[in-house]
Formats: C-alpha cells, structure tokens, sequence
C-alpha cells in the first residue's frame, strides 16, 4: 500500500486522544514542565543542520548537543552510577525516542556528548511557536527511586533581549550550556498476590507500571502515564517512562503467585496493569504512591499492596449441525460476542463432528455460527450465558437453510447472457440498499460471468432485487418486485437487459505503432499486464529518505550497476551518500484477484490491508484500529492497497526507437511529458524508465534489476528501484524487492474478507460519513465489511447539527463560574467566541490545558473570548477547585444534561461534539467559523481579528 496505511507500516503507531462519550475516565497524561536547572558554561551546542520536513507540518533539522549535569540524593550528596539516558520529548515526532545514554561519575557529575536532537520549526499560527527541541533527562540508581527532570528545549540563534522568567533553566539558547541535574529521592515498593478464584496462585502474571501494554493490541504500542504529585495540582509527567528498564517499571509473579516492583518515585502516579493469559480478563487502573486520596486512583502509599483475583474462563463445546437433516457441520466459524473484549477463546472452527471449544468469561453472549463455503445454510445467531463459576457448559446451534438463488442477465433481443452484472437488495422492513453477496458471511460483489449466470446462498425472507448498469447495456426493469425468499428452495431472478452506447473506449495499447518492433514490445508487455491480475507474491518495500541524495549522483550509481544481478543497493546508497538516514521497510505477502487485492504484513507482522473491489479495509495492529473507505467521491480517505502489479513494470507508451544493442531497445517519446525506456527486445522486461513532465522540472526514475521469469511467460525484476524528482531535487525513493510468484495457486473468494481481532476500533469513511466512529470490536469478526454493514442497519446516520456559516447555537449552560465558584455569565456580544468543550475526567483535555492558558493570554486585550464549557458530570466545587489549582483565568461553564443519551451535555449536542477534548469559533455576528481541534481553533479565532 503507498498511502494512508504506510504510514503507520513504516513510522509507528498513533494514539487516539479524545474521549468518547460512555468511555472510562481518562488520567492526565500530559502536564506542563516546570524548570528548576541552573546555567553553566561548559560545551556550547553546535548549529543544527539541513531542514527536513516533517510529515506533522513541522520542518525538522538536528542539533548537536552536549547536556551537562550532577546526579544527587534528597540530601544534596552525590550519586555515583547512575544511569542517565535523554529521550526526545518533541510533540507529532515519530523518530527514535532514545537519544543518548550515559554514567554519573564518583562526584555524581555526568555528561551526555553527542546528542542528536530533532529540532522542530512549527507551521504559522496565530500563537508564534519557537523552532526548538525538546528534551527529558532521567535515570536510576541503585536503593534509590527513579528520577526525570522536566522538560526542556534548545533553541538554535542567539539568546533574545528579554525573555520570560519561566525559561530560566527550561530553555537553553545557541553558545549556552546545557545543564540539568537529577533527584533521587527515597523509594516508593509495591508488592502483592496475584491468584484465580480457586484460590491457586497465578504464576507468570504480568504487573506493569507507569507504561503499560495495549491490550487492544498485543506487540503493538503501549499507554503511559507517570506523573509526579505536585502541590499546585500541575503533575510533572514523565514520557520517557517507556524507556526505562523493564525491571524498573514491571515483574512476573513466581510459583507463590507474589511479585514486587522496586525503586518507584514515591507521590507519583502511575498507570498499572496487571494481566496474564489473553483469555483471562486485564485489570487496568491508576494507582499512586501517595497517602493522599483522589477521586478514581487507588492510593497505596511508599510501600503499597496491590492484590488481584483472576476469573478462570468457563470452557464452552459448541456443537454445530443443519436444521433438518441434523447432521453435523463441519468446518463452520462460531463466535461468541458478550458485553467485554475477549482477547482469545471467543472463536473456533468445528471439527468434522461439528464440535467446537471456546473459553469465555462469565457473560451474556450471543453466539454466532457461520456456514462454511459451499453449505446451503445462512449465519445462525442466539443467545446463551456463561455464569459465574461455570467450568464447563455445552451450547447447540442450528445452521437454518438458505436459499440458492441463480441471477440471470440476458439481452432482451437475443437472450445471450451479459457479463460482469452486480446486483443489490432492499428488505420489506428498510429501504436500506445493500449489496448481493455469494453467501452470508462476507461481502465480495460477485458478478454474473460470461454465460450471464451468478449463483448464490441468500437469507430466506422477502427481497427487492436491483442490477447494476454495465458498459453498452442497462436493465429494462430497474428492481423486481418484492418477493419472498424461502429456505431450501431454488429461485431465478432474471433481469432483462437493452444496449446503450456504450462510453468510448481507450485505443488498444498493442498495436498503435507502425513499427513491428514497437508494436512486438507492446503486445509483450499487454500480456505481461494479463498475468499479473491474478497471483500471490511475497515481497519487501523499503522506503529510502532522500535528503542528502543528489538526483546526478544517484541516477549515476544506479546507472552504473549490473542489471542483470541483485545489487545491494540499500548498503551502496549509505556508502555512497552517508548523510542520509537510513532505510526502513517491511516484508509482506500480496494476493492480486483483478479488481481485488490483499496485502498482509510478515514483517513485522499483523498488519493487513484488503479491497474487496468496492470497500478497502486498512488494519493496523500496532494502533489496533481499522480505517475502512470506499471509491465513492464523497468518502475523504483513500487507501491503495498493492497488488501484484505494482512490483513489475511494463512497457505501456509508444515512441520512436533510438537504439537497438546487446539484445536491449531503448524507445524515446518526445513533448511533455517525454519518455525514454529502456526494455529487453525478447521479453519485454524493463530495465530502465525515464518519465520527465513539467518542462522537464519534474521527472520519475525507473531502474529494474536481475529479471526473473514464471512457467506462464511472466517476467519480473529481483528488485526494482523507484525515485520521484522535483526541480533537482529527490522527493521520495523506493526499493522493492520479489522473493516469490505464484501464480497458479487458488485464490479462494473469502481470503478478501477482512478478518479483524477483537479490541480493534473501527472507523467508518463510507460514503463520506460524519459518524466515522464504530466502537471497539468485543469479539472477532470474519468480514469487517460486513460487520460494519450489520451496524449501520441499527445505528441512525450522525448528521452534523450545525455547520460553518450556520447560526451558532446559544451557550446556555447550567451554570457559569470560575476558580473562585459562581459568576455571572461573560458579555460575549459582538465578540469572537472560542469555545473549549473539556472536562476534568479526560487525560487528554487536562493534557491540552497548557495550551489553552497560552491562548488565554495571547488573546488578552482583544475582543477574542475563550471559554472553557465543561461537561454536564461536573460540579462547581470539582471544577472551581481544579481551575483554582491549575490557573485558568478564564470563564467556565458547566453544562446542562442532554436530553437525548450518548452525549455530555445539551451545548455539546447542539454543536455536535460527540468527542473531548473540541472546539468551536464563532465570529462578532454569532456565526459558526469552525469546530474540530482547538489548536485549529485558535489559528481561526486569531484570523477573525485581521
């Protein structure tokens, strides 16, 4: 895939930071930094070198810094070895998170010579942000806790005239030395036992704390928070957590089932977890080291006992058989779906007894078989139980029968059957129109073949059938009636068809050229393109970063080599050109049924990518979401999802032959665009590809390596190099490289359904859909598509209640206060208002608050207004005591219930924020001017003021 999915193959994974409402309480999981490091002169920082861009909008260059500094205890003594690392705290950047590691000496004093650290110049706004780094200093040392310093940032150029007081020991200016010093306070202990509700001791139990597993997503990113207690509520947060040795933040439990994590900071909060096998069911909850209480985190104090009871799963045989005959079913998929995320043992496959085990935890669940390919029967669902202490029940489902329909598509003059028609079906209970699939456990938009046939296994139940138009023809009768459709009985629905003129066609590509040599190329090359739209291939993608690449130089070295062999061109480009980062890539398998296509990650593995001709279905395993689009205009997201096809190159234009040696014939094409190919005279396989467009300012390069061949005539490189120019200078690089091709191997219809895990968060573009959220799946599915399908029947489409240039709907809250309790509500006539829809409860508002404050006081004296409108939960002693705490010095509002659930207040319903933390901007006349983000937000309200 070359789009939105690469990038979370190739640079990481992303978090969701906005609750939804229903959504547990979310902890702080970001504050604001608070310095405390001296200045020294000692080794001043090197300027930063070439501007990269970032694909956050930022423009990214590096620095070389050294960061001075001496480890200490609460008493002021020295620390000798420690271990100091520094870690990147830069916001929306994806690289290397370590930046250097390094030893207290015998007097406590380390330095850390050498760093790379990225420093990030932000997009324009309306708040002026500083081109800076940022940086977090932490280590740990024996009978001691672990310690981190706040944040703080480089700043490349001399130090301004003034500056604020706060940067003082924060930020650190060009020629300036880089100092931080570390604590190490006394040690904070937590213990306990872990056991099932046998009373058996747990052995092996995972206890994490500060950064804990995904359990959505096993091996994918993890969730941290580890924030130090501060007295005015601004907890010092600590993102290197992740970074520190396991032992310092984890244990397993022995034989005895007990476990200890030694060396915490104590009055530090912590995101735990403690988990064991995937079908035992995780305990995630925020703890502190601390005897102070707050609301929602359990308080252990410096040596804190954490105990936990696991629930051992019920063991479930299911037995599957067909309604009628009773005989068994073999090889059918059930799955159990309850109200909890079941992680393993919520699905199987029968044997040929039609038995299958699953391991559940005590639920209500609604079991789900699914008929295998080629039974006559249809997905079967009913309710069942799993009580408390169950160790063993048995469930029987029957799969009903189906009905085998066969649809015909005939001329109506001649009778001939029409190929490649689709059709789709409405019930008498919707008009909801969804597409014909070959069964009922996947959608794959079958078509009628060439004899105008196409069989399938439908529901039993009253239908409403539509064809789809096809090139040259259209259905007389738009829909059939509505009919009933009963189990076990074959049907025909047969649409007749009249001729219409048919869209121009493209000129064949085969025989456009008055030269036999040419019109033999493309003939070659028509078949070359034939073979690939079937076939498995494994292949890797590499993605090179080009900054630091001269186009000349490169072009030149890649000219240079044996194209008849493998290079190695990943070690050549770093040999030859040093400066530039290195390659990363993936391995993956790829499965081309023309217009279908899957691709699915080995490595690393998991992640997997499928288009089933109309949807495309994008999982990522690392984020454990699912982005799924379709090819309509309206949907907002694309995704490209390879195919065999992409790793071989044909020869696909015309042009004039300008040599012809040592078996090879190079074709130029003059005009804009020009070409210049360079192919093999017998076969057809491409060794070189010039493209050059824009008056030549733009070009793409083309290089294919060591051509292999398939019994069926394919021909295709060992490896192929991509490169994108634009005005001299190297846009992108791609290397791609074949390990295998098969081409004969079936390709089964149901290996383009998209199996997703439970725990995956789904997101629905279709259609152009507002309402993209679709929960968390609880348990597995065997087709995404037609999950998603199943719940848009039960769910009513979001429409957005208010747009930009609309009315703004009034703030009305329940109540207006400040840090102090009670106010008046703000005179807001004639004033630009920016409204900031938060709560206490959501890490990640809490987390934005900083930036809100900043805000506040950049906007101070003009007629911009920024209001903080709280969720309808809070109270005004919770909140007024939080603003107290944290400084906003700014009008809050509490606002009221909603009257229709799943939202947290009227305000947020009448704006249509149905996710925290949003914003909304309204201009002098009451207008909407935007909602969404509120960094967005704050570049709006700042351009209403020019």
């Amino acid at each position: 895939m070359l789009s939105l999915c690469l990038s979370a193959f190739l640079i990481g994974s992303l978090e969701i930071s906005r609750a939804e409402p229903g959504d547990e309480k979310r902890k702080v999981a970001a504050t604001e930094e608070k310095p405390t490091a001296p200045q020294e002169k000692h080794e001043p920082s090197q300027k930063p070198g070439p501007i990269r861009r970032h694909a956050g909008g930022y423009d990214v260059q590096v620095a070389t810094i050294t960061i001075t500094g001496r480890a200490v205890d609460q008493d002021g003594l020295s620390a000798p070895g420690a271990d100091i690392q520094v870690v990147n705290d830069n916001p929306m950047y994806s690289g290397n998170m370590l930046l250097g590691k390094t030893t207290s000496g015998t007097d406590g004093r380390f330095v850390l010579r050498g760093i790379s650290l990225p420093i990030l110049t932000p997009p324009p706004g309306a708040i002026p942000k500083p081109t800076e780094g940022r940086f977090e200093v932490s280590g740990w040392v024996s009978g001691k806790a672990f310690a981190w310093h706040a944040p703080q940032s480089y700043r490349p150029g001399p130090r301004p005239a003034k500056t604020d007081a706060k940067e003082a020991g924060v930020a650190f200016y060009e020629g300036e030395t880089v100092t931080t010093d570390l604590v190490f306070g006394p040690p904070a202990r937590l213990s306990g036992t872990v056991t099932d509700d046998a009373g058996k001791p747990v052995e092996g139990a995972l206890v994490q704390v500060g950064y804990i597993n995904n359990v959505r997503s096993p091996g994918g990113s993890g969730t941290w928070n580890c924030s130090a207690i501060a007295p005015t509520g601004e907890d010092v947060a600590f993102r290197g957590v992740a970074t520190l040795p396991e032992s310092r933040r984890s244990a397993h439990t022995d034989a005895h089932g007990k476990y200890a994590i030694e060396g915490l900071p104590r009055e530090t909060k912590f995101l735990a977890l403690i988990d064991h096998e995937p079908t035992y069911e995780p305990r995630t909850l925020t703890i502190a080291t601390t005897k102070e209480s707050f609301a929602d985190i359990k308080s252990l104090g410096y040596d804190g006992v954490l105990d936990h009871v696991f629930t051992v799963p019920g063991t479930v045989r299911v037995r599957t058989t067909l309604a009628g005959s009773g005989g068994a079913t073999g090889g059918a998929t059930v799955i159990a779906r309850g109200s909890k995320i079941q992680r393993s043992g919520a699905i199987a496959t029968t044997d040929a007894q039609g038995m299958a085990v699953l391991h559940l935890q005590p639920d209500d669940y609604t079991l789900r078989a699914e008929p295998p390919a080629g039974v006559v029967a249809v997905v079967a669902e009913l309710p069942f139980k799993v009580a408390k202490g169950t160790k063993e029940t048995a469930v029987d489902v029957q799969l009903e029968a189906g009905a085998p329909l066969t649809f015909e598509a005939v001329e109506e003059a001649t009778g001939k059957g029409i190929a490649g028609v689709r059709f789709a079906y409405e019930t008498d209970t919707t008009r909801v129109r969804r597409p014909v699939a070959s069964q009922t456990v996947y959608v794959d938009h079958p078509a009628t073949g060439a004899d105008g046939r196409l069989a399938v296994i439908a529901s039993p139940g009253a239908r409403r059938y539509f064809a789809d138009r096809v090139p040259g023809f259209e259905p007389i009768d738009a829909e059939n009636p509505l009919a009933m459709i009963v189990a076990g009985r074959p049907e025909v629905v047969r649409f007749r068809f009249r001729p219409v003129p048919a869209p121009d066609a493209p000129s064949p590509r085969s025989s456009n050229s008055k030269d036999e040599v040419v019109r033999r190329l493309q003939e070659r090359s028509e078949a070359q393109r034939a073979l690939l739209r079937r076939g498995r291939m494994r292949a890797s993608r590499y993605y090179q970063p080009a900054e630091g690449i001269a186009p000349a130089a490169f072009t030149s070295l890649l000219d240079a080599l044996d194209r008849d062999a493998v290079p190695p061109v990943i070690e050549l480009i770093q040999k030859t050109f040093p400066d530039a980062e290195p390659a990363s890539g993936v391995t993956f398998d790829l499965i081309s049924d023309d217009p279908r296509r899957r691709e699915e990650l080995i490595d690393p593995p998991g992640d997997q990518n499928v288009f089933n001709g109309f949807e495309t279905v994008c999982f990522s395993r690392g984020n454990a979401q699912v982005d799924l689009c379709d090819d309509s205009e309206k949907c907002t997201v694309r995704i490209h999802v390879a195919g065999v096809a992409d790793f071989a190159r044909s020869y696909s234009g015309d042009g004039a032959i300008a040599r012809r040696a040592d078996g090879t014939v190079t074709l130029e094409k003059t005009g804009d665009p020009a070409a210049r190919v360079v192919a093999d005279e017998k076969t057809g396989f491409v060794y070189r590809d010039t493209m050059s467009y824009n008056d030549g300012k733009s070009r793409k390069e083309y290089w294919g390596f060591a051509p292999k061949g398939t019994p069926e005539g394919l021909v295709f490189p060992s490896l192929s190099v991509e490169a994108d120019i634009q005005r001299d200078r190297i846009t992108t690089i791609w290397i791609k490289r074949i390990e295998s091709v098969d081409l004969t191997s079936p390709i089964p219809p149901e290996i383009f359904a998209a199996k997703v895990p439970a725990g995956a968060l789904i997101l629905d573009y279709r259609d152009g859909r507002d309402d993209t959220y679709r929960g968390v799946l609880r348990a597995p599915v065997t087709d995404l598509v037609a999950w998603a399908d199943q719940v848009a029947l039960t769910r009513k489409r979001f429409v957005p209640p208010v747009k930009p240039g609309d009315r703004a709907p009034s703030i009305e809250p329940a109540v207006w206060l400040d840090r102090t309790g009670k106010t008046e509500a703000p005179d807001l006539d004639g004033k630009v208002v920016l409204v900031d829809f938060w709560g206490v409860s959501c890490g990640p508002c809490i987390g934005q608050l900083p930036e809100v404050r900043e805000a506040v006081e950049h906007f101070k004296g003009t007629d911009v207004r920024i209001i903080g409108l709280h969720d309808s939960s809070g109270t005004v002693k919770e909140v007024s005591e939080f603003a107290a705490k944290r400084g906003l010095a700014y009008p809050l509002a509490i606002d009221r219930p909603s009257s229709e659930s799943g939202w947290f207040g009227a305000t947020f319903a009448a704006y249509g924020v149905r996710g925290i933390p949003g914003a909304a901007v309204l201009d002098r006349h009451g207008r909407i001017v935007f909602i969404g983000q509120f960094s967005e937000a704050v570049d709006k309200a700042g351009e209403l003021l020019k």
